[in-house]
């Protein structure tokens, strides 16, 4: 699936598609003149990364046979081309943690003015932002590190509700802790201190990435 959401340089507009077919995006591209552009490919369950590459090449010259294969260990990074830059990183697949704590890989592709992000299926927090960019007309004001820096303030927002979420976790655990000293429980404080070293280990990570983009020179940041 490929959606996209644009400033319109003749009006002060922000217009926002849908596409289930890359052809038809292709096509209707052409004719669009933008000030600001934002793609977003979802890749879905029988599609690869390779389906999309006529339309990456659309905007940047990229080479990359497939920044979203798994590396175990992988941090999140930030890499510097001549005309762009890509950001991999890693996000929570859901807001509300439940049971379950979630991650899933974006990565980004951005120059001045077009912002690419990618990804294998959908993250409910991303769809948050999504849905709510087209109101957001500030966010469309200058180029794409203003766009940017919108959509990470919005995933590091979610990570808020998310620790409020552990914690909650934590207080119903120790309530039991004080009852009960079971090796069920013992077994429940295991998996909770690796979800919340995970999540530190996210989060950390993204401070990296914003931290590079911060303190190193990059031409349209």
């Amino acid at each position: 699936m490929i959606r996209y959401t644009y400033s319109y340089k003749a009006v002060n507009k922000i217009i926002t598609t849908d596409y289930t077919e890359r052809e038809n995006f292709l096509e209707d591209i052409e004719e669009i003149n933008y000030n600001l552009l934002w793609v977003d490919i979802r890749i879905e369950k029988g599609e690869i990364f390779e389906d999309y590459m006529e339309v990456i090449e659309r905007f940047f010259d990229y080479n990359n046979p497939d920044p979203l294969r798994e590396i175990r260990g992988r941090r999140s990074i930030v890499e510097k081309n001549t005309e762009f830059y890509t950001i991999d990183m890693a996000i929570l697949k859901e807001g509300s943690l439940g049971k379950n704590i979630k991650w899933m890989r974006e990565y980004f592709i951005i120059n001045k003015k077009v912002i690419i992000s990618l990804s294998h299926g959908c993250s409910d927090i991303f769809d948050s932002i999504w849905s709510h960019i087209p109101s957001n007309a500030a966010a469309f004001r200058e180029e794409a590190d203003n766009l940017l820096y919108v959509i990470l303030d919005s995933i590091c927002d979610e990570y808020f509700v998310s620790l409020e979420d552990l914690e909650e976790l934590v207080d119903n655990i120790e309530g039991v802790l004080i009852r009960d000293s079971s090796s069920e429980l013992q077994t429940r404080i295991l998996e909770l201190r690796r979800k919340i070293l995970r999540f530190k280990r996210v989060v950390t990570s993204l401070r990296t990435v914003t931290y590079s983009l911060i303190s190193y020179d990059y031409d349209f940041i």
